[in-house]
């Protein structure tokens, strides 16, 4: 487990390395409810959630290691289309994004601007992974997928280092799956103990 998580935290540092000045270094708030509670808002991050951060690592690192592919492909609702739509332009890949035909209107106008193309017509949540596959095969675009993929996982547990660096202890983690996998790989370094992550029952990951 050691050596696991040693080689895991290192690409974490490495990966915030690569997307310093890609992304910005949100504060750390502290909550009048408890004196030992930290809130880390990435509603204040690019794009307006923590996305940008596995987003922009795994399309720099795919652009490192000098697989320059005809563009990236993601499926998304909203923040992870944007993201990816965001740091494919940032090196000027094309991006193409599977977005259900139900998502928030407003999500989806945000990753057009960004320059991403937007296939909606007939995708379902249902069916979406099917259509993926299909769209992958006929224009061999790069998956950048929004949980499943060790850069990914890498670049969102940026955001707890610089809270880790602060000398904020970190015992109880709420979030969504692939920023606590990220942040859990970053804290179990720093102190080797049991930690715990909260996830609302809902979340789809």
């Amino acid at each position: 487990m050691n050596g696991f998580v040693e080689q895991h935290a290192e690409q974490v540092r490495l990966a915030a390395e690569r997307i310093h000045g890609r992304v910005r270094r949100t504060p750390t708030l502290t909550t009048d409810l408890d004196a030992e509670v930290r809130l880390k808002p990435e509603c204040f991050q690019v794009t307006g959630s923590f996305k940008p951060r596995g987003a922009f690592n795994a399309i720099l690192s795919l652009v490192a290691r000098g697989d320059r592919p005809p563009g990236v492909i993601a499926v998304s609702s909203g923040n992870h289309a944007q993201a990816v739509a965001l740091a494919a332009s940032t090196v000027g890949l094309p991006a193409l994004i599977l977005i259900p035909e139900d998502a928030n209107p407003a999500k989806v106008a945000a990753t057009r601007a960004l320059g991403a193309e937007v296939i909606q017509e007939g995708i379902t949540f249902a069916n979406r992974e099917q259509r993926l596959r299909e769209v992958m095969a006929e224009r061999g675009f790069v998956l950048v997928h929004p949980f499943d993929d060790w850069d990914v996982i890498h670049g969102q547990g940026t955001a707890v280092r610089f809270l880790l660096h602060e000398s904020v202890s970190v015992s109880v983690i709420a979030g969504l799956i692939v920023i606590l996998a990220g942040i859990l790989l970053v804290n179990l370094r720093r102190v080797p103990r049991r930690e715990t992550a909260v996830e609302r029952d809902s979340a789809a990951a």
